[in-house]
């Protein structure tokens, strides 16, 4: 895992971070087990799966519905 990277205000002046993830997975372990042989050698797909996530968040403003508790909002 990368990040989170350091908070930047962008040009409409919303706060942002961003992070990144990879991982693989087996994809026989979530039983994923079609396959077929190449003509050559080989088999069509591989068991290895490549996971990658890149994520960008802007923060939230504060709204003034949320200033109050539930069922005290006039």
């Amino acid at each position: 895992m990368e990040g989170p990277t350091p908070a930047v205000k962008d040009p409409w002046g919303n706060t942002r971070i961003a992070s990144s993830a990879t991982t693989q997975v087996n994809r026989q372990d979530f039983g994923v087990k079609w396959n077929a042989n190449m003509d050559g050698r080989g088999v069509v797909v591989g068991d290895t799966v490549n996971i990658t996530i890149d994520m960008e968040m802007v923060k939230q403003a504060a709204s003034k519905a949320a200033c109050f508790p539930i069922g005290e909002h006039k």
